[in-house]
C-alpha cells in the first residue's frame, strides 16, 4: 500500500513537472522571443484579463513591467501568490516553475530577460551519493542533486526498471540529466534505485 501511494505521488509530481516547459512553447499567444543569444533570452509577456498560462519554467531573470497589473501565480507544491506590479518596476526573480493568471481588468505586459547558464552556475551543482538501509541485507542507493542552497520542493525520481536511476535520470552528458535540469529549476532532487 505504501509503495502504491509513493508511486502515485511520484507520478503526480513528475507529471506536473514534465509539463513545466518553455513558456514560448506552451503559451505562444502570451510569450514571444524578442532577442536570444548565448547569454540571455529576452521575452515579451502579455496576458489579457482572464488569460492563464499552463505550468512553465523560467531560469533566473529580470522582469521589467510595462503596465500596471495584478496576477495570480500557482506553483506545483500548491502555493498560490497574488502579485501587483507597476509600470516601470524592475525586479529580480529566481528560477521558478509556475502558471500565471491575469486577474485584473487591464492587459499585463512585461519584458522578461532570462539569464542563461554560465560556467560559474554549472559548478554550483552539488551531487552526493549514499545508501539507505532497509530490511536485513537490503540497501537502497540514493543520489541527491541540488543547485546550491534554499531548495523549495523535494522530488523523488524512481526508475521503472532496466538501467539504474543515476543512468536514467542523471546521465553525465551535457543536456541529458533530468536531475540536473530539475535542480536548476529550484527543486531538491533525490533519485533512487527500485528494489528488485
Amino acid at each position: 500500500m505504501l509503495q502504491t501511494l509513493a508511486r502515485m505521488y511520484l507520478v503526480f509530481c513528475f507529471g506536473a513537472l514534465a509539463v513545466a516547459q518553455d513558456p514560448v512553447r506552451v503559451a505562444p499567444d502570451n510569450y514571444r522571443v524578442l532577442l536570444e543569444n548565448d547569454s540571455v533570452r529576452v521575452l515579451e509577456g502579455r496576458l489579457k484579463p482572464g488569460d492563464r498560462t499552463p505550468l512553465h519554467s523560467h531560469p533566473s531573470r529580470v522582469v521589467y513591467s510595462l503596465s500596471d497589473h495584478t496576477a495570480i501565480f500557482r506553483f506545483p507544491d500548491g502555493r498560490v501568490v497574488h502579485s501587483t506590479s507597476k509600470a516601470g518596476e524592475v525586479v529580480w526573480r529566481d528560477p521558478v516553475v509556475h502558471s500565471e493568471e491575469n486577474d485584473g481588468n487591464a492587459d499585463s505586459r512585461a519584458i522578461i530577460i532570462e539569464l542563461k547558464e554560465t560556467p560559474q552556475t554549472t559548478d554550483a551543482l552539488l551531487r552526493s551519493d549514499f545508501f539507505v538501509a532497509g530490511e536485513p541485507g537490503v540497501r537502497l542507493f540514493v543520489r541527491h542533486v541540488a543547485a546550491g542552497t534554499g531548495q523549495k520542493m523535494p522530488i523523488l525520481l524512481v526508475h521503472g526498471g532496466g538501467p539504474p536511476s543515476e543512468v536514467v535520470f542523471d546521465l553525465p552528458v551535457p543536456g541529458y540529466s533530468l536531475a540536473e535540469d530539475l535542480a536548476r529549476m529550484g527543486l531538491d532532487v533525490f533519485l533512487t534505485d527500485a528494489r528488485c
